[in-house]
């Protein structure tokens, strides 16, 4: 499978706290990637226990 120059990769978890693995997405461009060339555009995983203490200790959910 050939990867457009514009393709993304992004760390994905399975399920609220399951494993985590790599997304690939391809873009849109007619360009591809040849051996030994990078993927430059990348998502950084996303830390559920992050999300969910920022929401507990918002100011806007003391009472």
């Amino acid at each position: 499978m050939a990867l457009s120059t514009d393709a993304i990769a992004s760390i994905r978890t399975k399920g609220i706290i399951g494993e985590r693995y790599v997304r690939i997405s391809q873009g849109a461009e007619e360009e591809y990637l040849t051996a030994g060339e990078e993927i430059e555009e990348t998502e950084s995983a996303i830390n559920i226990e992050d999300l969910v203490s920022k929401y507990i200790f918002s100011p806007s959910n003391k009472d």
